[in-house]
């Protein structure tokens, strides 16, 4: 099993390079720990520690009864250790700057049957903020208005992704205060205005125009990369609302394999020191995947005989999911399916050329095995992806999705009617119809998903 870092070290390195990225401008506030709570949906003590830390690298100022402010500042040698940071790591930089690229007017436009992440209507503040001309350095205010669009959509994923990817990118480095860089604001004002006349489609292709452009002042202010740069992280990012802890890994491991019938009803689970040796866990965190596992209704304990896995179907998922960690799970996924939609079809187009006979033949075999053909033919894709800044949200998105299905779905369902036609066409090359099948299917799981996780209130009920 993958080991990934722990949710402290993920929020203090998304957390640096938001500062040092040049987002946010010395002097102006930072997030508090009850925002950085919220937001990042961390506990008090991982907050605190996180932000003593920044503060000790003089990353913020931190004043009692105060928000804390940035106190970093691309300036100086500042500026040349980042510089040279950027250089190193200018391959992967670029990958960002090309994954921004492609999500970032998906927002504007929409995609996969989900309309766009802002409502047009949302769009008149933002443009009269920026109506009267923007003066250096002025993109943050732009970049600001966004992402407090974003904000507002009710589905968070959308802001915290593009965050992520823009703290990433580097703006502060490439844009700095200049004017000789506001022609990027004007243009950015330009697609505000058209995206506000509702001729949403276009002004998402004026968007990707205009960060192509910054791609390409980037790629133009680094030299070639000679080397492998290893600097630390460049992106980062993680669901919000599913912390990766090693119990629920286990626990997502296990769901896999009782869905794929590796463990059918009335078989038991490996013993809890088997699964530790297998997994490189303490027992005690298999346990904690266990009692999670029960919990949900999957299995139960016998004295003197081990962990046995019960029959499951629609009429046991619904009480499974009034515990409290299977509601969060199935509102986590009900989340990531909406940017998911969004981003399946670019990641089809993008990653069946590099699909391989190889890849279909075993994929084939793996479909006569009893393996399920969709979760198969998105892991192949997301596995094939060129961009990996895409490739690791698009994986995080899908597990959360999955969680959702195993959590709410019987296992007849989960073979949807639509592999059929996603099969033929992954077979064939074809890019369109498979994109459109894989739409289709998400978004059929989605909605039962949905029913289940709110069902009717019965007669009487209160």
């Amino acid at each position: 099993m993958r080991d990934s870092i722990s949710l402290g070290e993920y929020l203090y390195h998304a957390l640096r390079t938001r500062i040092t990225s040049g987002l946010l401008e010395a002097g102006s506030p930072f997030l508090s720990i009850q925002q950085l709570r919220e937001e990042y949906q961390v506990g008090f003590r991982t907050a605190r520690e996180v932000t003593q830390r920044l503060q000790e690298e003089g990353l913020i100022a931190v004043r009692p009864r105060h928000t804390p402010t940035i106190a970093y500042s691309l300036t100086g040698a500042a500026r040349q250790t980042a510089l040279a940071q950027a250089a190193a790591q200018r391959d992967a930089l670029l990958e960002v700057c090309d994954t921004l690229t492609l999500v970032l007017p998906l927002f504007l436009s929409g995609a996969g049957g989900i309309p766009p992440a802002v409502p047009p209507a949302q769009w008149e503040e933002m443009t009269r903020a920026v109506g009267r001309g923007l003066e250096a350095g002025e993109w943050r205010t732009l970049v600001q208005r966004f992402a407090q669009a974003l904000r507002t959509t009710g589905t968070p994923l959308f802001h915290s992704v593009f965050i992520a990817l823009l703290s990433s990118s580097r703006p502060g480095l490439f844009l700095g205060e200049g004017r000789a860089y506001t022609a990027f604001s004007q243009r950015i004002r330009q697609v505000l205005t058209g995206a506000m006349a509702c001729n949403l489609p276009q002004e998402g292709q004026s968007l990707r125009a205009v960060l192509h452009s910054y791609r390409e002042l980037v790629e133009r202010s680094l030299p070639p990369q000679t080397a492998p740069g290893c600097t630390g992280p460049l992106f980062l990012w993680q669901l919000p609302h599913l912390p990766d802890y090693r119990y629920r890994r286990l626990v997502h491991h296990l769901l896999q394999d009782i869905s794929s019938g590796r463990y059918p009803p009335g078989s038991f689970l490996p013993h809890e020191g088997a699964l530790a040796r297998s997994h490189g866990l303490s027992v005690s965190t298999v346990r904690r995947a266990m009692a999670l596992l029960r919990e949900l209704g999957f299995c139960r304990t016998l004295n003197a005989r081990g962990t046995q896995v019960l029959p499951r179907d629609q009429a046991e998922a619904i009480p499974a999911l009034s515990a409290p960690s299977a509601r969060q799970m199935v509102y986590t996924a009900l989340q990531a399916s909406q940017l998911l939609l969004l981003l399946l079809e670019s990641i089809t187009h993008l990653s069946l050329p590099h699909v391989t006979q190889t890849d279909r033949d075993a994929l084939s075999h793996a479909l006569t095995q009893g393996e399920q053909a969709m979760p198969l033919i998105t892991q192949l894709l997301l596995e094939r992806l060129p961009l990996s800044p895409l490739r690791h949200i698009g994986t995080q998105l899908f597990h959360a999705v999955q969680w959702g299905s195993y959590l709410c779905l019987p296992q007849a369902t989960h073979q949807a009617p639509l592999h059929g036609p996603a099969l033929s066409a992954l077979f064939t090359g074809d890019c369109l119809c498979l994109g459109q099948a894989l739409c289709a299917h998400y978004h059929h799981t989605a909605q039962r998903i949905r029913q289940l996780a709110a069902p009717p209130l019965s007669p009487g009920a209160t």
